[in-house]
């Protein structure tokens, strides 16, 4: 038989590593330090949209650079609650999807 050679330290040890598996902590979402260029250039870019959009009363503009801003604040959510860190994020995941969607429908109107 193929199970003839296996003692009860095998079976220990095999158990011992599952359990050290199970304890390792692996955080929902990777710890980011900070934007990078081409991240802090688009949120230049969608403000001066944004600003742009207020002082023309561009509703459409307006909430694409709003989804912007959110969709960019999804990566911070971990600072603000670090209870609720997965749920906030889809939220913020969800409404930012939702305005995007709904300024290109308003632009297409």
């Amino acid at each position: 038989m193929i199970y003839k050679n296996f003692s009860q330290k095998d079976f220990d040890e095999a158990e011992k590593s599952y359990n050290e598996c199970a304890k390792k902590h692996t955080p929902a979402v990777p710890q980011r330090k900070k934007l990078s260029k081409g991240q802090t250039t688009a949120l230049f870019i969608a403000f001066l949209i944004l600003i742009y959009s207020i002082f023309t009363s561009d509703v459409p503009a307006f909430l694409f650079s709003l989804s912007f801003f959110l969709w960019m604040l999804r990566n911070f959510a971990d600072k603000i609650s670090s209870l609720h860190q997965k749920s906030l994020r889809s939220l913020l995941t969800s409404f930012s999807i939702t305005l995007f969607i709904g300024s290109l429908i308003l632009l297409l109107l």
